[in-house]
């Protein structure tokens, strides 16, 4: 099987950008003599370096709406780094246009770019990107990619004008393969003696929180955690022409690295680097070296490295599936639905295993474990060789063993789905312990537990993306004789599909004459899509209303109009509402605006009612707005036009406008003019953030009238539709950097501020995340405020919000440091003007009222702090003029007691009338010697309480009950360890230094309170060292599919969706499917295409035609295979029987369906697949008895089923 990762991991990676068909396009024809120029060769220059682009089968669809001839190229890009691919010079583009036409010097004739297919600088996957880029003669194109993973980016360039309705434009798509810095280095290592360590594997990972993580697997029996090491790096041939320079240090810019770096090359790159290698508590200490690599006197990158080595040999893979014997057959099936992972209470991994429907808890199954040795990565019949011994129980160590415990290697380490495995009831939970031949010990756990889930609703639609409730695809006329024709405006036409507005165009077809005309009846019937547990019904009443049947209720149809529907969950919980509108042919020409025909979103401007548009130019929604129009007449609308009136932070996109093209041909088909564009008569408008003159976007309210209308060749308009603009541009960015230091009992204050445009009440702040130091708050205007009672650093996230909506926000992490109460930090913190000019004593022996008098303003006065809390005014101390007096009781002293204390007067510049003015300080300390019992009267002693502090760690929370304590009271500490992370250490110190006993029970600690104040201290260290089997952060351990992506992410077979997202909820498509099926036959030869919505220039052309040749598809039936379309679960096991069957490999295990309470859902031609596919292991329920053969197929679902199917292919093979 690896044998399949060279031929697929290139397709398969690009597979994940496609899911439907390009956006609609305008087709208008030009002037005939019109002459549009053409490329004879394309390539680029980098540097001195010519490389040409050669021209290559299509594989991806353009993201452009335009109908275009389309010629394809390869560009071998590898050996070049990511610095170097920023900036490719487009002259060499230019310079192909000699020769076979007249040549041109003007850059616009290569009109604009855009790139998709790679990974942006926040680590994002851009699947599909139609923002297109102008052309001039400074511009560069950025063939970068954002991502060690990335081998490849995809261009479109436009050849000819920047006008979307120039069909004589050209399109040229540029496939460029890149080499992934991911292979950039090979290692050697040698121990401190120079005897050679061997090196199994190496891996970089990019860690957001530490940075670039070099990952070296070394034979555990050559090196052990805690030796040093001697490490040669060197640049792999696939790089070639480049020379690197070393440096100790991590640095991620030229400019960072100091002129007295120690230059480390001789060494790193040549004799030998001896380093102690070892992995430490959050990498702190470990090696630390920067690579700046260079192509002659260009540099090319920068690459800052942590070294860490990590012990490799044998262990153990360990599996979550359990296998059921079958009635017939005899493979077993895999009955694992879920999986929970748990580590820290057993300190070993221990699944607890969610069984498919109809599988008791206490029925025998099952179980396989695999010993991997990576100095043979050849694993034949599961690793047995390596294996000592496997028993049932938990033993500490090899010897607690019990002579007498039999040793169950054979079974447990045996092929599970076959006839091997360890067979046993699992309810009760059953531990192995394994020995390997070295010696090592290992540890597994299982327990079985019955399904009892439901199914559940889809999540919830977002912007630019299919709708996952509610979808409408065609709709069938009552006419007699015709044959209903439809287009569907796509998802990424019109920004307001996220809103609800979907638009079908229909004509009839004379099923005898093939003529293409009007719909004429008065009802049409619908036919659409839901998601799982989704009803529809009219109208916006939810399920109120009547419910709608896809193919069975009709509606009346006027052309235009907008019908209501709404969406709802099973148990009557209303999702959304939607408007859809059906049009047909109309008389002469007829211009059509999406979302204008619902008269409930009109509003009054200059006295007129027109309707309105909420626009939202955020990244949200991709900071543009499309606006979807059509032609919907039976002849050419002439004298096109779009404006925009009084516009306010919004502008037109200079490509998705209407240019010297005005012509919007006639509505006269449904049927695409080639599979890069939509119709000949729609269109899209984009809008976008307007800027000021120095190209940065504005931010603010949005608001202005986009105008579409046609003049018909003369002067004045003939139709024209206004649409009235509000809305927001940019979200609010936050721009503040850093927050001011603070001192422990002062108030405190630090501004959040943003780029706010908007009403000064437009934007709020607040706490999103991580902790602030007691006593302390974020306010709603951004103010970060309060009396902090506990020092230490503190890292938390506040994040802005428009107006409550959550879409419209910005994030950002901050560290604030809370100095300790010591006599000069709280000195250093009374603010310029307010000083002190009358002190309590520093050292108060006797309880009298004091005198505390600061120069800041009486009116400015605020508040009076002691230790943190706000005394009373009248109770606890008297203010009044004289700058600011303020005369403090005996009774306030003697009630805080002995020992230092904080004493800070809180002014604000605006007075107490205007608390979110600037905040100003007076503060001081005074020390007491004084018992709380001495004076007239007072508290006995014992009752004085003292602080207990808290510096909080990096990667979990330390919180005490109670914050202030008696001596001899019992204070309780609770630590809390984020996801991963484990305690380290933990401890606590009085007044003098000295360590304070502390006691654990049940993961508790308490401690005696003594006589003063106490801080704790603790850390925390990760549980184990990063798992590097793949980069997805949504991909964990405890997920039923975690080991099928990653072995589907390491034979190439299946690529992420970005840097770190695997998107295991997400869609896949049937073109997709049978490309896979393809590849993993070697590409064989195959004809002209079967199917009539497959075009010959499509990736999946050549797969979709084989698979039909050898009758592994069919199609729908009339003529279409629907490659965009998401594949069905009964779906995909009927193309992989008959894929198993043109193998010639045995089909014949079935499985009893009545266990699902959905079989009936299963089609009648499906039956007997889906019966294959669940004997077998490739398609088991969802959860409650439920099937579900008409929902999608998941990435993750695909995952699995890939994964079975490789290993039903493997054993065939094997014999």
């Amino acid at each position: 099987m690896k044998t399949w990762k060279p031929r697929l991991a290139g397709l398969l990676a690009g597979l994940m950008l496609v899911s439907m068909l390009p956006t609609a396009a305008l087709a208008a024809e030009p002037p005939p003599d019109e002459d549009v120029p053409e490329i004879s060769e394309i390539g680029v220059r980098i540097g001195d370096d010519y490389v040409k682009a050669e021209p290559q089968q299509p594989q991806i669809a353009p993201m452009s709406m335009m109908p275009l001839e389309v010629e394809r190229y390869d560009l071998d890009m590898t050996g070049y780094l990511p610095e170097e691919l920023k900036s490719v010079e487009i002259s060499t583009v230019l310079k192909g246009l000699e020769g076979s036409y007249e040549p041109t010097t003007n850059p616009e004739d290569v009109a604009v770019w855009a790139k998709w297919g790679y990974y942006d600088e926040d680590g994002d996957y851009v699947s599909e990107n139609d923002d297109f880029y102008m052309v001039d003669d400074s511009l560069t194109l950025d063939l970068s990619s954002y991502s060690q993973y990335s081998r490849r980016v995809y261009l479109e360039l436009i050849v000819g004008t920047a006008d979307q309705l120039n069909l004589n434009n050209t399109r040229y798509i540029v496939d460029v393969e890149l080499s992934s810095y991911d292979d950039l280095l090979t290692a050697t290592a040698a121990d401190a003696e120079g005897v050679p360590i061997d090196v199994y594997d190496t891996y970089l990972s990019e860690n957001n929180r530490y940075g670039n993580i070099y990952q070296i697997g070394v034979d555990k029996n050559d090196w052990t955690s805690g030796e040093q090491a001697s490490l040669t790096l060197a640049l792999s041939a696939e790089f070639s022409g480049l020379t690197a320079t070393a440096y100790e240090g991590y640095y991620e810019s030229l400019e960072e690295i100091p002129a007295d770096a120690v230059d480390i090359t001789s060494q790193l790159m040549g004799t030998g680097y001896l380093e102690d290698y070892s992995y430490q508590s959050h990498y702190e200490g470990m090696p630390q070296v920067t690579l700046v690599l260079s192509r002659g006197e260009k540099l090319a990158f920068v690459l800052p490295l942590i070294l860490y080595f990590y012990e490799d040999g044998l262990s153990i893979s360990y599996s979550s599936d359990l296998y059921a014997d079958q009635e017939s057959g005899s493979s077993r099936r895999s009955v694992t639905d879920t999986t929970d992972y748990d580590y820290q209470e057993h300190n070993y991994p221990y699944y607890t295993i969610t069984l498919d429907p109809g599988y008791p808890a206490d029925g025998i199954y099952y179980y396989e474990l695999t010993m991997y040795n990576p100095a043979d990565p050849t694993v034949q019949n599961n690793g047995i060789a390596y294996v000592d011994k496997a028993v049932v129980g938990y033993y500490a160590t090899a010897d607690a063993i019990p002579e007498d415990a039999a040793n169950i290697k054979a079974q447990l380490f045996s092929d599970a789905y076959t006839t091997g495995g360890y067979g046993a009831d699992f309810s009760g939970g059953i531990t192995f312990t394994i020995v390997d031949i070295n010696g090592e010990i290992y540890w597994v756990g299982l327990r079985t537990v019955e399904n009892q889930g439901e199914e559940e609703l889809p999540p919830a639609p977002t912007p630019d993306s299919a709708d996952t409730y509610f979808r409408m695809e065609t709709a069938e006329s009552s006419d007699e004789g015709t044959s209903t024709l439809a287009y569907v405006m796509p998802y990424d036409a019109d920004s307001y599909y996220y809103n609800g507005y979907q638009t079908v165009l229909l004509l009839n077809r004379n099923n005898e004459s093939s003529d293409v005309y009007a719909v004429s009846s008065d009802t049409v019937t619908p036919v659409f899509y839901t998601g799982n547990q989704v009803e529809m019904f009219a109208g916006h009443n939810g399920s109120s209303g009547v419910k709608q049947n896809s193919g069975e209720t009709p509606v009346e149809f006027i052309s235009g109009e907008a019908i209501p529907y709404s969406a709802a969950a099973e148990n009557g919980t209303d999702l959304k509402n939607y408007w859809v509108t059906f049009l047909t042919q109309q008389s002469g020409p007829k211009l059509f605006v999406n979302a204008t025909n619902d008269e409930s979103r009109y509003v009054v401007v200059d006295g007129e009612e027109i309707p309105q548009r909420e626009v939202f130019l955020t990244d949200e929604y991709n900071n543009h707005h499309d606006v979807f129009f059509a032609n919907i007449g039976d002849r050419d609308i002439t004298g096109l036009y779009v404006r925009l009136e009084n516009a306010q932070n919004v502008a037109l996109d200079p490509y998705w406008t209407v240019g010297e093209t005005t012509t919007l041909s006639a509505f006269t088909t449904t049927e695409q003019k080639n599979s890069y564009g939509e119709l000949a008569n729609v269109a899209k408008i984009r809008l976008v953030p307007a800027t000021d003159e120095n190209g940065n976007v504005l931010a603010g309210t949005v608001s202005g009238t986009l105008v579409i209308g046609y003049t018909g060749g003369g002067t004045e308009p003939v139709e024209e539709v206004r649409i009235s603009l509000t809305g927001v541009a940019g979200a609010p960015k936050i721009t503040t950097e850093t927050v001011v230091d603070g001192v422990q009992y002062v108030p405190y204050s630090s501004l959040i501020q943003t780029n706010n445009m908007y009403e000064s009440d437009a934007v709020t702040f607040e706490l999103t995340g991580g902790e602030l130091p007691e006593g302390v708050i974020v306010k709603p205007n951004g103010e970060v405020y309060g009396v902090p009672t506990e020092y230490g650093e503190f890292t938390f996230t506040v994040t802005a919000v428009y107006r409550g909506d959550e879409t419209l926000s910005d994030s950002k992490e901050f560290t604030l440091t809370i100095l300790d109460n010591t006599n000069e930090n709280v000195e250093n913190a009374t603010d310029t003007g307010y000083e002190l000019l009358d002190r309590v004593p520093d050292t108060m022996d006797s309880y009298t009222d004091q005198v505390f008098r600061s120069n800041g303003e009486y009116g400015q006065f605020v508040d009076f702090w002691l230790d943190g809390e706000k005394l009373v005014e009248g109770e606890d101390y008297i203010s009044e003029e004289g700058s600011t007096k303020i005369t403090i009781q005996a009774q306030t002293f003697r009630n805080a007691g002995r020992g230092t204390h904080t004493l800070a007067a809180e002014f604000r510049t605006g007075g107490s009338e205007n608390l979110d003015s600037q905040l100003k300080r007076t503060a001081q300390n005074y020390s007491s010697t004084v018992s709380s019992g001495s004076g007239s009267s007072g508290n006995n002693s014992s009752d004085t309480t003292y602080p207990v502090t808290v510096s909080q760690p990096n990667f979990g929370t330390i919180t005490v009950t109670p914050k202030n304590a008696s001596k001899g009271d019992t204070v309780t500490i609770t630590v809390q360890p984020e996801q991963g992370y484990q305690l380290e250490s933990l401890k606590v110190t009085d007044n003098q230094g000295n360590a304070v006993e502390l006691t654990e029970k049940n993961g508790a600690y308490t401690f005696v309170m003594p006589s003063g104040k106490v801080d704790i201290q603790g850390t925390f260290t990760p549980i184990e060292p990063p798992d590097g089997r793949t980069p997805f952060t949504d991909v964990h351990r405890s997920d039923w599919f975690a080991d099928a992506v990653a072995f589907v992410y390491e034979e190439g077979l299946m690529a992420g969706t970005s840097v770190n997202a695997f998107s295991p909820n997400a869609a896949t498509t049937r073109g997709m499917i049978v490309t896979i099926l393809y590849q993993m036959e070697g590409r064989p030869e195959s004809s002209d295409t079967y199917f009539a919505d497959v075009p010959i220039n499509q990736y999946y052309a050549q797969a979709a035609s084989w698979a039909a040749e050898q009758g592994i598809v069919s199609g729908y039936g009339d003529g279409k295979f629907g490659p965009d379309d998401p594949i069905t679960r009964e779906q995909i096991v009927m193309i992989l029987m008959q894929y198993i069957q043109y193998r010639q490999m045995d089909t014949s295990a079935r499985s009893d369906l009545s266990q699902f309470v959905d079989r009936d859902a299963i089609d009648q031609c499906a039956l007997d697949a889906m019966a294959w596919a669940n004997a077998e292991g490739l398609m088991n329920g969802k959860g409650g008895g439920v099937l579900d053969p008409k929902g999608p197929a998941t990435r993750a679902e695909v995952a699995a089923i890939l994964t079975q199917l490789c290993t039903l292919i493997q054993r065939a093979d094997e014999g």
